[in-house]
């Protein structure tokens, strides 16, 4: 045999070895949850209350979309950026329409 084959079936063997340990350690039983998952539970309120049934209702009475927003817009903009608010609208939606084809 030669010396590279010899090197390149060492590396397979120990490749090997340290893969079915890794495999066997991620199957016991008996991990605690918080080993388990990366993922974090804290969930963040905004504080005010939602009625998810009227949200509904007023979706099938078709007096709201069911599609997402495409422009949100804070209450206090007044009358004077409308027009500069609704240019600003009809280029999104040609950019939305040109990469939807």
């Amino acid at each position: 045999m030669k010396k590279n084959d010899a090197i390149f079936l060492t590396v397979s063997i120990l490749y090997t070895i340290i893969f079915v340990a890794i495999f066997i350690y991620q199957t016991l039983p008996g991990k605690p949850e918080t080993e388990i998952s990366s993922v974090s539970t804290d969930i963040k309120t905004t504080g005010t209350v939602t009625d998810i049934e009227k949200i509904k209702n007023m979706i099938q009475n078709k007096k709201l979309s069911d599609k997402e927003a495409l422009f949100y817009q804070k209450i206090g903009d007044g009358e004077e950026n409308k027009g500069q608010n609704q240019n600003k609208q009809q280029q999104i939606r040609r950019r939305q329409r040109r990469s939807r084809h």
